[in-house]
């Protein structure tokens, strides 16, 4: 039998199957902001800048806690429900180590390098260190962690697509990113082809997205008003604010008289709506 070993062994070896070569490949991607960036081989251990994004991990890995080697605060302080559910269905989630609260200026470069990701994942522009945190960036490349940047907050509507698909290719999950895209498409696909050559009154939409003392958060020029765009509505909120997100006074709001108010999960549970 020693002769059929001869040749089966060398034969998986030839196809990375014995050794797990092909597991062990480097990976390139082109980021969502343009950055050409490699990794020695699929990301084990990553690093999320937005603790948040581990949701979107989940779409792609079955064990997405098992991944994170650190993570920004934010998810805990505004996850709500969705944090506590989280928390039981991944018990080990309460270890995670902390590198920042929740806020760029709180983000800690040596406890990042500290635990040695494979790379770390920011968001363009989130709550955590973004394409403009040029220390943050420069120390973690000089530390030879490579840093991938997507993004899921600033325009979502056309880059929710290509992050999908730059997180499957950076954590050798590429199948599973390709299944949940297909499913992302069908749908767009639907919606698009029931609004095509509609010609309907656009109806005043507003989204609120966290309420304060007397201040309300909308979508403006982009995050979540691209969608509200993309169905036919008018965002109030994109009429004044100059970003991405912002807040609106409340009078505002009422002075709109918007057709529709669509109340999100972006807020502690139990507090009031407008």
């Amino acid at each position: 039998m020693n002769w059929i070993k001869k040749i089966v062994v060398p034969a998986a070896i030839s196809l990375g199957l014995y050794s797990g070569q092909l597991s062990a490949q480097p990976v390139t991607v082109t980021d969502i902001v343009g950055r050409k960036v490699t990794l020695k081989s699929p990301a084990k251990k990553v690093i999320l800048g937005e603790g948040r994004a581990i949701i979107t991990l989940a779409l792609l890995h079955p064990d997405p806690v098992g991944l994170v080697a650190g993570w920004t605060g934010d998810f805990k302080k505004s996850g709500g429900l969705l944090f506590d559910e989280y928390q039981r269905r991944f018990p080990a989630m309460a270890k995670i180590p902390v590198i920042g609260a929740s806020g760029k200026e709180t983000v800690s470069t040596e406890k990042i390098i500290s635990l040695r990701p494979d790379v770390a994942i920011f968001g363009s522009g989130s709550h955590g260190p973004d394409a403009k945190s040029a220390d943050v960036i420069r120390q973690l490349e000089a530390a030879g962690i490579p840093i991938v940047f997507v993004d899921f907050r600033l325009h979502p509507f056309k880059n929710t697509v290509p992050s999908i698909g730059i997180l499957g290719k950076v954590l050798g999950r590429e199948k599973q990113a390709g299944e949940y895209l297909a499913f992302y498409k069908e749908h767009y696909n639907k919606i698009a082809q029931r609004l095509k050559g509609k010609n309907l009154k656009k109806p005043r939409v507003y989204m609120e997205m966290i309420r304060g003392e007397n201040l309300v958060g909308s979508p403006g020029k982009g995050n979540l008003g691209e969608f509200i765009d993309f169905v036919g509505g008018h965002n109030i909120g994109a009429d004044i604010l100059p970003g991405e997100v912002g807040e609106l006074n409340m009078e505002y709001v009422i002075r709109q008289q918007p057709d529709i108010y669509i109340a999100t999960g972006i807020a502690t549970p139990g507090a009031p709506g407008l």
